[in-house]
Protein backbone atom coordinates (compact mmCIF):
# COMPACT_ATOMS: atom_id res chain seq x y z
CA UNK A 1 0.00 0.00 0.00
CA UNK A 2 1.63 3.58 -1.51
CA UNK A 3 -0.62 5.90 -0.10
CA UNK A 4 -1.78 7.67 2.99
CA UNK A 5 -6.00 6.68 3.95
CA UNK A 6 -8.17 9.51 4.65
CA UNK A 7 -9.53 9.06 8.00
CA UNK A 8 -11.30 10.94 11.08
CA UNK A 9 -10.05 10.87 14.20
CA UNK A 10 -13.07 8.45 15.34
CA UNK A 11 -11.94 5.64 12.86
CA UNK A 12 -8.60 6.14 14.06
CA UNK A 13 -9.57 5.59 17.68
CA UNK A 14 -12.00 2.51 16.96
CA UNK A 15 -10.26 -0.25 17.11
CA UNK A 16 -12.83 -1.68 15.06
CA UNK A 17 -12.49 0.55 12.39
CA UNK A 18 -11.17 0.06 8.69
CA UNK A 19 -8.29 1.95 9.69
CA UNK A 20 -6.82 -0.54 12.71
CA UNK A 21 -8.49 -4.13 10.45
CA UNK A 22 -7.06 -3.52 7.71
CA UNK A 23 -7.55 -0.77 4.79
CA UNK A 24 -10.05 -1.35 1.91
CA UNK A 25 -9.08 0.27 -1.62
CA UNK A 26 -9.81 -0.53 -5.38
CA UNK A 27 -6.57 -2.37 -6.59
CA UNK A 28 -7.58 -1.82 -10.33
CA UNK A 29 -8.13 2.21 -9.11
CA UNK A 30 -4.67 2.05 -7.44
CA UNK A 31 -3.04 0.23 -10.60
CA UNK A 32 -4.68 2.57 -12.82
CA UNK A 33 -3.31 5.99 -10.44
CA UNK A 34 0.04 4.80 -10.36
CA UNK A 35 0.26 3.97 -13.91
CA UNK A 36 -0.96 7.92 -14.79
CA UNK A 37 1.84 9.19 -11.95
CA UNK A 38 4.71 6.71 -13.48
CA UNK A 39 3.75 7.85 -17.22
CA UNK A 40 4.31 11.33 -15.85
CA UNK A 41 7.36 10.76 -14.55
CA UNK A 42 8.23 9.40 -17.86
CA UNK A 43 6.77 12.26 -20.22
CA UNK A 44 9.01 14.66 -17.64
CA UNK A 45 12.32 12.46 -18.39
CA UNK A 46 11.95 12.55 -21.97
CA UNK A 47 11.63 16.42 -21.14
CA UNK A 48 14.93 16.29 -19.42
CA UNK A 49 16.71 14.10 -22.15
CA UNK A 50 15.97 15.88 -24.79
CA UNK A 51 17.46 19.06 -22.88
CA UNK A 52 20.60 16.82 -22.69
CA UNK A 53 20.72 16.92 -26.70
CA UNK A 54 20.72 20.98 -26.55
CA UNK A 55 22.84 20.96 -23.99
CA UNK A 56 25.31 18.41 -26.11
CA UNK A 57 25.35 19.74 -29.12
CA UNK A 58 25.81 23.04 -27.85
CA UNK A 59 29.02 21.93 -26.10
CA UNK A 60 29.87 20.28 -29.17
CA UNK A 61 32.42 18.26 -26.97
CA UNK A 62 33.65 14.70 -28.19
CA UNK A 63 33.91 13.70 -24.56
CA UNK A 64 30.00 12.08 -24.50
CA UNK A 65 30.45 10.70 -21.33
CA UNK A 66 31.62 13.77 -19.81
CA UNK A 67 28.95 15.74 -20.63
CA UNK A 68 26.50 13.35 -19.74
CA UNK A 69 28.13 12.76 -16.33
CA UNK A 70 28.27 17.18 -16.06
CA UNK A 71 24.16 17.34 -17.11
CA UNK A 72 22.96 14.50 -15.53
CA UNK A 73 24.72 14.62 -11.66
CA UNK A 74 23.54 18.39 -12.08
CA UNK A 75 20.88 18.01 -9.04
CA UNK A 76 17.48 19.27 -9.93
CA UNK A 77 15.87 20.06 -13.17
CA UNK A 78 16.33 23.75 -12.93
CA UNK A 79 20.12 24.05 -12.64
CA UNK A 80 20.03 21.63 -15.78
CA UNK A 81 17.99 24.16 -17.67
CA UNK A 82 19.85 27.40 -16.68
CA UNK A 83 23.51 25.73 -16.77
CA UNK A 84 21.93 24.33 -20.62
CA UNK A 85 20.79 28.03 -21.24
CA UNK A 86 23.91 29.42 -20.56
CA UNK A 87 26.02 26.93 -23.39
CA UNK A 88 23.11 27.76 -25.69
CA UNK A 89 23.78 31.86 -25.20
CA UNK A 90 27.62 31.18 -25.28
CA UNK A 91 28.14 28.87 -27.88
CA UNK A 92 30.52 31.16 -30.92
CA UNK A 93 29.26 30.77 -34.29
CA UNK A 94 25.95 29.61 -33.11
CA UNK A 95 23.03 29.15 -35.69
CA UNK A 96 20.44 28.54 -33.20
CA UNK A 97 17.25 30.64 -32.85
CA UNK A 98 17.91 32.59 -29.79
CA UNK A 99 14.22 33.75 -29.58
CA UNK A 100 12.66 30.28 -30.18
CA UNK A 101 15.26 29.28 -27.38
CA UNK A 102 14.00 31.63 -24.51
CA UNK A 103 9.78 30.58 -25.52
CA UNK A 104 11.28 26.65 -24.78
CA UNK A 105 12.85 27.89 -21.99
CA UNK A 106 10.12 29.40 -20.50
CA UNK A 107 8.19 26.91 -21.11
CA UNK A 108 9.78 24.51 -19.01
CA UNK A 109 10.53 26.89 -16.16
CA UNK A 110 6.89 26.89 -16.02
CA UNK A 111 6.15 23.42 -16.22
CA UNK A 112 8.56 21.91 -14.03
CA UNK A 113 7.05 23.37 -11.43
CA UNK A 114 4.24 20.64 -11.98
CA UNK A 115 6.79 18.15 -12.15
CA UNK A 116 7.84 19.02 -9.03
CA UNK A 117 4.21 18.64 -7.62
CA UNK A 118 3.54 15.24 -9.03
CA UNK A 119 6.89 13.96 -8.25
CA UNK A 120 7.20 15.26 -4.37
CA UNK A 121 3.20 14.88 -3.54
CA UNK A 122 1.77 12.48 -1.17
CA UNK A 123 -1.02 9.95 -2.49
CA UNK A 124 -3.98 10.18 -0.27
CA UNK A 125 -7.16 7.39 -0.70
CA UNK A 126 -9.94 9.66 0.01
CA UNK A 127 -11.76 6.92 2.29
CA UNK A 128 -13.57 9.33 4.35
CA UNK A 129 -16.08 10.09 1.20
CA UNK A 130 -19.04 8.11 0.44
CA UNK A 131 -18.15 5.25 -1.09
CA UNK A 132 -18.83 6.03 -4.78
CA UNK A 133 -16.96 9.32 -4.57
CA UNK A 134 -13.46 8.02 -3.06
CA UNK A 135 -10.78 8.51 -5.07
CA UNK A 136 -6.72 8.11 -5.10
CA UNK A 137 -5.05 11.92 -5.46
CA UNK A 138 -1.75 13.38 -4.95
CA UNK A 139 -1.34 16.47 -2.81
CA UNK A 140 0.33 18.59 -0.65
CA UNK A 141 1.80 15.79 2.56
CA UNK A 142 0.04 18.58 4.73
CA UNK A 143 -3.11 17.40 4.19
CA UNK A 144 -4.99 20.50 4.42
CA UNK A 145 -4.77 21.34 1.02
CA UNK A 146 -7.59 22.98 -0.69
CA UNK A 147 -9.70 20.73 -3.58
CA UNK A 148 -8.24 22.64 -6.50
CA UNK A 149 -4.44 21.76 -5.37
CA UNK A 150 -5.52 17.58 -5.48
CA UNK A 151 -4.63 15.57 -8.70
CA UNK A 152 -6.58 13.34 -9.50
CA UNK A 153 -5.96 10.42 -11.81
CA UNK A 154 -7.71 12.78 -14.94
CA UNK A 155 -6.06 15.55 -13.76
CA UNK A 156 -2.30 13.63 -14.16
CA UNK A 157 -3.35 12.22 -17.57
CA UNK A 158 -3.55 15.99 -18.83
CA UNK A 159 -0.10 16.72 -17.30
CA UNK A 160 1.41 13.85 -18.80
CA UNK A 161 -0.24 15.31 -22.08
CA UNK A 162 1.37 18.42 -21.17
CA UNK A 163 4.70 17.18 -20.29
CA UNK A 164 4.66 14.78 -23.63
CA UNK A 165 3.89 17.90 -26.09
CA UNK A 166 6.86 19.37 -24.15
CA UNK A 167 9.42 17.00 -24.45
CA UNK A 168 8.05 16.95 -28.39
CA UNK A 169 8.67 20.86 -28.70
CA UNK A 170 12.26 20.07 -26.95
CA UNK A 171 12.75 17.55 -29.82
CA UNK A 172 11.72 19.25 -32.38
CA UNK A 173 14.30 22.46 -31.53
CA UNK A 174 16.84 19.92 -31.12
CA UNK A 175 16.35 18.51 -34.58
CA UNK A 176 16.40 22.30 -36.03
CA UNK A 177 19.77 22.44 -34.62
CA UNK A 178 22.31 22.44 -37.67
CA UNK A 179 24.00 19.01 -38.16
CA UNK A 180 21.23 16.95 -36.42
CA UNK A 181 20.07 13.99 -38.36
Amino acid sequence: MLFLPVATVKECKDKNSWMNTGYEYPEDAYRSFYSSLGECIAAWASVENNLFGICAYSLKSEEHKAVSAMFYETPGFRAKLDMTSAVVRNVKNTKQDLKKWDELYKKMAKKSSMRNRVAHGTIFYAHTEKKENRRFYLSSPSMSSPEDQKLYESDLNSIRDSFVALAKQVFDYYRSLPDVK
